[in-house]
């Protein structure tokens, strides 16, 4: 049966109406798999002070022992150290779940003059990367190339404001460089994310790379934030130098491999991440050293692996 009117038809509004369009002021989202590589690379921090109350910051693993955060997070701004009572770092924590552990530290190198030097490396007593693996690094000189070679930025921490959880910027970029030291963003972050990495390539297919730590912003949450890169604008008595040369070294079972320079462009200094240590189970030696507990070759006899579980069926079978 033939369907009259059955051809298109066209209105038009002749006064339409303006909404109100609210401008987003922060950019963060809750991870939502803090557990997994490379999210798990990343610990919120809680140090309490003799005397003192707690506080809290957040950081990264980029070696299986080495932790690079803020400064301020272990020192004053005359650039000494707390009196740190205790202090804990804590991969992947989603409220009460600790799913790889609480660390010690046994070792730092920090600065921190109040302004735009700002950074520590915290060797810890333990390897926390055997468990989460740990991230790559990137360092660039002059520190201006940040802000000229358009590089999109993340950022991953701890904030206050949502405690216990890590979230994350997902884009942003280097809009100037800080007092010749800082790569200044339009990322947004809270008090808490303090020492949480810069990343390039988190959520890409490519390698992640931590290119900084945040070391401030003048507002609670939204943009401007300010991160120490790897270099200054000086290539020695900073974060880059020092893991290169010194803390990446420091444990003889760290499996950090050193730093490379690249060979296509001259001043960018890289380090590569590794995924968790699979071939060492988290057993570790019945003995109170005097510093380091490491893990004993005397309980591999007791490590259950699936060849040994195959073996031990197999016996049972015959």
């Amino acid at each position: 049966m033939e369907v009259k009117n059955s051809k298109s038809t066209e209105i038009t509004n002749p006064n339409p109406k303006m909404f109100f369009q609210p401008k987003i002021l922060d950019d963060r989202i809750a991870v939502a798999r803090p557990d997994v590589f490379p999210s798990r690379c990343v610990g919120q921090i809680e140090i309490k002070v003799k005397n003192g109350g707690w506080h809290q910051a957040s950081g990264s693993l980029i070696s299986d022992y080495t932790v690079l955060t803020a400064g301020h997070a272990v020192k004053s701004s005359n650039n000494e150290f707390f009196e740190i009572e205790t202090f804990r770092f804590i991969p992947a924590r989603n409220h009460a779940n600790m799913p790889y552990g609480v660390y010690d530290w046994h070792r730092m190198r920090a600065v921190y003059n109040g302004g735009s030097r700002d950074w520590a490396l915290i060797s810890l007593a333990h390897p926390a990367g055997f468990r989460t693996g740990f991230l790559g690094t990137i360092a660039k000189y002059p520190v201006s190339r940040w802000a000229n070679e358009g590089d999109h930025f993340q950022h991953i921490g701890f904030p206050g404001d949502h405690a216990d959880e890590m979230w994350i910027d997902e884009d942003g970029a280097c809009t100037a460089i800080h007092d010749g030291r800082q790569i200044k963003t339009d990322i947004d972050a809270a008090h808490g994310q303090s020492g949480g990495p810069l990343t390039l390539n988190w959520s890409s297919s490519g390698v992640p790379q931590v290119a900084g730590c945040l070391s401030w912003g003048p507002n609670d949450v939204e943009d401007p934030n300010y991160f120490t890169p790897g270099y200054e604008d000086v290539k020695t008595d900073v974060w880059m130098q020092v893991l290169c040369d010194e803390y990446g070294k420091i444990h003889s079972d760290d499996r950090f491999g050193g730093c490379s320079e690249s060979k296509s462009i001259k001043e960018v200094i890289t380090t590569e991440g590794m995924l968790p240590n699979y071939e060492v189970p988290y057993i570790f030696a019945d003995d109170k050293g005097p510093a380091i507990r490491r893990f004993s070759p005397k309980f591999r006899e007791q490590w259950l692996t699936p060849n040994r579980m195959r073996k031990i069926l197999d016996e049972k079978g015959k």
